[in-house]
């Protein structure tokens, strides 16, 4: 049977490893937190830009022909210059006398990643960061 201090020791070691771990988590979530925040405000300048940009430009091309040279959507293009977010659409209700039907919805393809996308894998430097913290922590 384990003596007290042996437990003690046990138990400080399994803490001391999961402490270092915790704060390796808190630690990587929170530079991607600020990495997002950076981003998302980088994406809503763009925005910005785009809505500038496109009512500039109204009186020689209209978004119709601005969707069919660049093949963006043109309800895309529409949301930009309004600077409004993308919505979900309207919702119906279903009549109390006939069952809710779900009408089809319209997909569109996922646009290509990013130059510089963020790959949500841990990369070896990612992985070598964390040990660093890890063995700074400890």
């Amino acid at each position: 049977m384990a003596t007290p201090e042996e437990i003690k020791n046990r138990v400080d070691e399994f803490d001391s490893a999961r402490s270092a771990r915790r704060k390796a988590a808190a630690h990587r979530v929170s530079e991607l937190a600020v990495r997002h925040d950076e981003l998302a405000s980088e994406v809503d300048e763009i925005k910005r830009t785009l809505a500038e940009v496109l009512a500039e430009y109204s009186d020689v091309i209209t978004v119709e022909e601005l969707a069919r040279f660049t093949e963006v959507p043109a309800s895309r293009l529409e949301q930009w210059r309004d600077g409004l977010k993308p919505g979900r659409g309207k919702r119906r209700r279903a009549s109390s006398r006939t069952p809710a039907v779900r009408e089809s919805t319209h997909h569109v393809a996922p646009a290509s990643p990013a130059v510089g996308s963020i790959d949500p894998k841990p990369t070896a430097a990612l992985r070598a960061a964390d040990e660093r913290i890890v063995a700074e922590v400890s």
